[in-house]
């Protein structure tokens, strides 16, 4: 029989082993049980973001600018505090990134 992988947030894993305990069953039957109730073609497909492909051609961008920030909140949990050019650094890090996506998601 194949498999299925499925990845769940810890919330949503209580959740699902909630259910399946409150109705005697093992989580796999619940899973299975549950999108057998689901018809073909009754669930709507989301499209995508109009602008996606220019998010995603700015994606190396703010990706880069995620590190700095992920370095910085490091550099910050090593040392223990932060001084007024790191906390500007940082500032001006997330504003980057704020402004790429915003001017990007008005295009």
């Amino acid at each position: 029989m194949p498999k299925l992988e499925v990845r769940m947030s810890d919330e949503e894993m209580t959740h699902a082993k909630a259910v399946a305990a409150a109705k005697g069953k093992t989580l796999s039957d619940v899973v299975r049980e549950s999108l057998m109730l689901v018809e073909v073609g009754s669930v709507p497909v989301r499209e995508p973001h109009p602008n996606a492909e220019l998010l995603l051609e700015y994606l190396p961008q703010i990706v880069g600018v995620a590190n700095n920030i992920n370095q910085i909140t490091r550099y910050i949990h090593e040392q223990g505090e932060v001084s007024p050019a790191l906390h500007q650094t940082l500032s001006d890090q997330v504003g980057i990134m704020k402004k790429i996506i915003i001017d990007e998601m008005q295009r």
